[in-house]
């Protein structure tokens, strides 16, 4: 009997178990260590075409993991780089194609109802 009670115990522990994994989000991230690489060949590149910038690379949630500023930058870039981010990450659109679209965009909608999102072609050049 006591070895029933101690089966049906374990028993419900799996079956509690699955059930509460069944609620678990898996989600991918970017790394620091990736997000500082990518903010980092993006500076490159600019740099390479003679532009100063700032870069910003935001989190899922549109919260800045890095944020890099060029020497000669001007002071507008950061919060331009990161209003520009957080405008690609929100409309699922590639920072220059924000604009670029063929069709009526939700990004204008967008840019028009919140001021931390930016729509400018070349934000922060």
């Amino acid at each position: 009997m006591k070895h029933i009670i101690l089966s049906t115990i374990a028993l419900g522990s799996v079956i509690s178990f699955s059930s509460a994994a069944a609620g678990i989000l898996n989600e991918k991230n970017l790394s620091l260590e990736l997000a500082d690489k990518l903010a980092q060949r993006a500076i490159q590149s600019c740099s390479a075409d003679r532009y100063n910038v700032a870069v910003t690379v935001v989190d899922r949630a549109g919260t800045p993991l890095v944020i890099k500023r060029m020497d000669n930058a001007g002071p507008h870039t950061v919060e331009a780089s990161r209003m520009k981010a957080f405008t690609a990450l929100t409309t699922k659109n590639a920072t220059d194609d924000v604009m670029k679209a063929p069709r009526p965009m939700p990004a204008r909608q967008i840019c028009a109802t919140f001021p931390a999102s930016c729509c400018w072609p070349a934000a922060c050049r």
